[in-house]
Parts: structure tokens; C-alpha cells; sequence
């Protein structure tokens, strides 16, 4: 069999990772939010947040000793993430090259391959580093040092919330690169 005909498979198989958890946003180790592939690329409201952070200087937890835990605002609806859409197309259009229009021509295969892996990086970048940081600068200011509002609240977690990737987008990373593989091999094959 020939290796060249796996890689629409792998492409395919990272396609189905889109169904995938791809990212989790979670507070002191607690999951807050599961972002699917799917829902990156169609938006997705975050859902209410209940949130018992530890306030900077403070001995105690806010919601600790059998209070009810504060209840942060709802999300800001986010639109489609725009890495998300060009993963999922770069993954979509290396998986139908390889199907049909790119048996004949298998360096764009591998071109597009390499976008799509590309682009799947730098979406978990963006997740990860810039997405937080807007999400955080856009959360309302606390008037004093003291503070009781959910203002004070979600200043004091900014340093505990982090942004993940989860299985769906090592699976998709996985697929994508064995796709990349067998598409690059046979080509160094012929060349030698």
C-alpha cells in the first residue's frame, strides 16, 4: 500500500477532532469552561462562573467557611476565532487534496499539510497567551483596594485562570503531523 494514501485518512481523523473538547479554561486547577473545535469556529457564549478565588493579602477565601461561592458576570460572547476557521480549512482542503486533486501533485499536499499544522499551533498560541489577556483587560476595574464587587472578584483570579489545550487538540496535532508524515516520506523516498 502505498504510505501517501494514509494522509487524507489522518487529515480526515483531525477533522473529527473539531467534535473534541480543544480547550479548557480553568481557575486553580478546577475546569470553568470546555471549548469544543466546533464552537471555536461558530462562537460560543461562556456560561456563569461560580469562582472562590484567593483575594492578594488576604488570608482567607472568599467563599470559604460555608458561604456561597461570588457568582462572576455571564461571559462576553465570542465570535469565531479566526485561527480556528483557517485550521479547520487548511485540515478540510489537505484532507480533499489528498483524496482526489492532490494524488498527482503531492508537494501541495504537503504545502497545505503544513499550513494546517501551522495554523494549529498558532491557534493554541493565540488560546493560550493573547485570548486570556484580552479576555482579562476587558473585565471592569475595581473601585478601591477593598473592594466586595465582582470587580475586585475577577481582578484577584486573573493570576489563577489558565487556558489549556485538551484532547481533542493533541489528537487533532497528532493526526495532523502522522498526515504530514505520510506525506512527506514517500516524496524523500522518490528523491533518493
Amino acid at each position: 500500500m502505498d504510505i501517501f494514501r494514509a494522509s487524507p485518512w489522518s487529515y480526515f481523523a483531525a477533522l473529527l477532532c473539531f467534535c473534541l473538547p480543544f480547550f479548557t479554561v480553568s481557575c486553580q486547577q478546577r475546569k470553568l469552561v470546555i471549548i469544543p473545535g466546533y464552537r471555536m469556529m461558530t462562537g460560543f457564549t461562556g456560561e456563569q462562573v461560580a469562582v472562590t478565588p484567593t483575594l492578594p493579602n488576604s488570608p482567607d477565601r472568599i467563599g470559604a467557611s460555608g458561604t456561597a461561592p461570588q457568582n462572576l458576570s455571564k461571559g462576553q460572547p465570542e465570535g469565531p476565532n479566526i485561527f480556528a476557521i483557517i485550521d479547520f480549512l487548511a485540515i478540510f482542503t489537505a484532507a480533499s487534496l489528498g483524496f482526489g486533486f492532490g494524488k498527482g501533485n503531492p508537494k501541495v499536499c504537503t504545502v497545505v499539510g503544513a499550513v494546517a499544522v501551522f495554523m494549529h499551533m498558532a491557534l493554541w498560541i493565540y488560546m493560550s497567551n493573547y485570548w486570556l489577556s484580552s479576555r482579562m483587560n476587558s473585565m471592569p476595574q475595581p473601585t478601591g483596594p477593598h473592594d466586595p464587587t465582582a470587580a475586585a472578584l475577577a481582578q484577584a483570579v486573573v493570576g489563577q485562570i489558565s487556558v489549556s489545550p485538551s484532547i481533542g487538540w493533541y489528537f487533532a496535532a497528532v493526526f495532523l503531523v502522522t498526515g504530514l508524515a505520510f506525506t512527506v516520506v514517500p516524496q524523500m523516498r522518490n528523491r533518493a
